[in-house]
């Protein structure tokens, strides 16, 4: 899942294993595109996944 971004502007993904413990993926947009298929956020939810204070 798509959590947000971070300072250096890399997508911030979150993913569980199957022990249940959660892990984060930092990826370079240059590597992501939208999927087919794809669903276009409304603008009061894409706000929420901007930048997040996390690194």
């Amino acid at each position: 899942m798509l959590m947000g971004y971070d300072r250096d502007g890399r997508a911030e993904l979150e993913f569980m294993a199957q022990d249940d413990s959660i892990h984060a993926l930092y990826v370079d947009l240059k590597f992501v595109r939208p999927s087919r298929g794809a669903v276009r956020l409304p603008a009061e939810l894409s706000i929420a996944l901007r930048p997040t204070s996390r690194t």
